[in-house]
């Protein structure tokens, strides 16, 4: 997942933004083999303090010790489609 994109907001932006913002991840190769493949990803408000008050960078990650637990919180619910049409 990028964080930042030259072209438009990043991730980071629009999560602080908008609060119910998601990061949704689709594999389409899992998805062809039978089961949908998602992830619904958030960065942890530990990571949005760091960006919001320092320079971004890897070397401020690890002075603060964030590691990938500390920065993505995974939220799904699934909603049952069964029987709809």
């Amino acid at each position: 997942m990028l964080l930042e994109c030259a072209h438009g907001p990043s991730y980071a932006r629009a999560q602080d933004h908008i609060k119910r913002c998601v990061c949704l991840i689709y594999d389409p190769v899992r998805s062809v083999q039978g089961s949908i493949a998602l992830k619904a990803l958030r960065l942890t408000e530990a990571f949005m303090e760091v960006y919001r008050t320092t320079e971004f960078t890897a070397a401020t990650l690890a002075d603060k010790s964030l590691s990938w637990n500390d920065i993505f919180q995974v939220r799904i619910r699934v909603a049952a489609l069964r029987g709809q049409s």
